[in-house]
């Protein structure tokens, strides 16, 4: 168990959800940096989407590359690679999938950063750029319903279709972006740039385009009959989806406020979109946004949410084939700890806890039935220490969660019946089920911090001064096992009662109690927060690496045997076993 931020940068990812039951599975596993705007093919088989690697040790600038897998997130695989797709806004959409499932097209920067329409084989060798294109950050390219032509943004911000072979470029008199074709490949719905609403033009540019939505409009797409038009009316974070007939006439708002990224089931009776909530930051002057996906009857009726994901941002609900489930892409904010639980090998990871507060300092209960852990308000701070802190107690699955005392870093008795903590300056004990806290260390001019009990029950073990202390767990005299010059932190007592772990200058080293001596297990490494494993032979850790540039999961084991180290993709840390 771990508690787990995404690091210092945002970062997306892939999600599968159940219409019927709101289920939400992760399509894909970690190991990279973000993974998004995911696009189903015309069978409903595979899925294209846009990969980026995590910071490597060799690896060029252009990071990005075009992947496909199964619907189920299986045997995915790079079928291009080596240009820059703009992430501004995880846009609807940026990959487009030709009719005979063979080719996806996209738009993206080459290494001279040129921005080009490629069309990449869907069963791999590369992509080759066709034509010059605008960069705009929803300007994917449309395939005509034949197959034959491209419709895209080109470089002078006009619309322009193209052969599927780079032959026979044509502009159509009509300058905006997102592209939209109508099933029979009579028509293209496109954006008008600024606030110049939809126009609809002729692919051969025999007639005038002609608007028939007027002022601010975004993301059209096209119902499965062509007959009606879903697209965002106003701007991203204060538009509303609506739904306009073909030639203009009935149009009418569906879903709520904020609602952006319409897409349409296979059978044309409901929309999937993406609803904005701001939320209050808990004092801070930072708006924070709870993103909630939902689906709605065309009509506007049957609303509801599937996935509400707080401190999230979700983008490009895709439907699967028989339209049983979505396929979304989900950017995870840094600096918003959480609780998650793994095996030992690394495998079934899971959170307990999800929401807009700083959840750290994760301690099991000795019978593994509870969770002590720190909770404290969100703030936008290098530091990982939450503002407020208090203790709170949950069962094992997340469930559960209750209050019992003000202050941070808890730690179990061994029969389970206190928990041990510090309000930042002085080591408290109090009853797991709450109650009256009692002071156990106190200094008026050292603070007295980070206690861990020692397996008998009867001594407490704490930071003063960058120094440990041992005390008595009644309270009384403290005495020193380390002195000065060294700077130790977060103690924990092995299971023999022998020694104590400690991060000494972000090195991990143990203590002998019975005479004060350390032998350190990393050097120089900038490890910190040790743990015991139960039968006292390894000790867990969290360890800053550079690259990938996050803090990853490291066991020592304690008689020779190398280090194991669990790399995520993003920062983990405070383990405990």
């Amino acid at each position: 168990m771990f508690a787990s931020d995404s690091g210092e940068l945002p970062t997306a990812k892939l999600y599968t959800v159940d219409i019927g039951t709101g289920t939400k599975l992760p399509l894909t596993p970690g190991g990279y940096r973000s993974e998004w705007a995911p696009a189903a093919s015309p069978d409903g088989s595979q899925i294209a989407f846009v990969r980026r690697q995590l910071p490597p040790r060799r690896l060029p600038a252009m990071a990005d590359a075009l992947v496909i897998a199964d619907t189920n997130g299986q045997h995915a695989r790079p079928i291009a690679h080596g240009f820059h797709v703009s992430d501004a806004g995880l846009p609807p959409t940026l990959i487009a999938w030709s009719p005979d499932g063979r080719s996806v097209a996209f738009i993206a920067q080459d290494s001279r950063e040129l921005t080009h329409l490629f069309v990449a084989a869907a069963d791999g060798g590369g992509a080759r750029p066709i034509a010059a294109a605008d960069e705009v950050n929803d300007a994917a390219p449309s395939w005509a319903p034949d197959g034959t032509r491209l419709a895209f943004t080109g470089a002078t911000g006009e619309l322009e279709v193209i052969g599927r072979d780079g032959s026979g470029e044509r502009t159509l008199g009509a300058v905006g972006a997102s592209p939209t074709w109508t099933p029979d490949g009579s028509t293209i719905a496109v954006v008008g740039f600024g606030e110049d609403g939809i126009y609809l033009a002729d692919p051969d540019g025999t007639h005038a385009p002609r608007q028939i939505v007027s002022g601010p409009a975004l993301m059209p797409a096209w119902s499965p009959d062509g007959r009606s038009l879903a697209f965002v009316r106003g701007t991203i974070e204060q538009g509303r989806m609506s739904v306009v007939r073909r030639d203009g006439s009935g149009e009418h708002a569906v879903g709520g406020p904020r609602s952006i990224a319409p897409a349409w089931a296979p059978d044309g009776r409901m929309l999937a979109y993406v609803r904005q909530r701001p939320e209050n930051g808990h004092g801070n002057t930072l708006v924070l946004v709870t993103s909630e996906l939902h689906v709605v009857r065309a009509d506007g009726s049957g609303d509801r949410t599937l996935v509400a994901v707080r401190l999230q941002r979700i983008a490009v609900p895709v439907w699967t084939r028989r339209g049983r489930s979505l396929v979304y892409s989900g950017e995870i904010r840094a600096n918003d700890p959480e609780i998650y639980v793994v095996h030992a090998d690394g495998t079934r990871l899971r959170a307990l806890t999800d929401n807009l507060l700083d959840d750290i300092d994760p301690s099991w209960s000795p019978d593994h039935k509870r969770i002590a852990f720190t909770r404290g308000r969100w703030e936008v701070t290098q530091e990982r220490a939450p503002t407020d802190p208090s203790i709170y107690v949950m069962s094992s699955d997340g469930t559960g969660a209750r209050r019992i005392a003000a202050g941070a870093n808890p730690a179990w008795s061994p029969d389970a019946a206190k928990i041990a903590f510090d309000d930042g300056d002085d080591v408290y004990v109090v009853a797991a089920r709450g109650g009256t806290r009692h002071v156990v260390a106190r200094d008026p001019e050292w603070r007295s911090t980070e206690p861990t009990w020692s397996p008998d029950g009867r001594r407490i073990a704490f930071v003063r001064a960058d120094r440990i202390m041992i005390v008595a767990a009644r309270g009384g005299r403290p005495r020193f096992l380390t002195k000065p010059p060294r700077w130790d932190r977060s103690p924990a007592w092995s299971p023999d009662g022998s020694s104590i772990a400690v991060d000494r200058t972000r090195d991990i080293c143990i203590v002998s109690l019975s005479d004060g001596k350390a032998r350190c297990l990393t050097r120089g490494s900038h490890s910190e927060a040790p743990a015991w494993s139960p039968d006292g032979s390894q000790i867990i850790f969290d360890t800053w690496v550079n690259p990938p540039g996050h803090d990853v999961l490291e066991v020592a084991r304690l008689h020779g045997a190398p280090r194991l180290e669990w790399s995520t993709a993003g920062d983990a840390f405070y383990p405990d076993w």
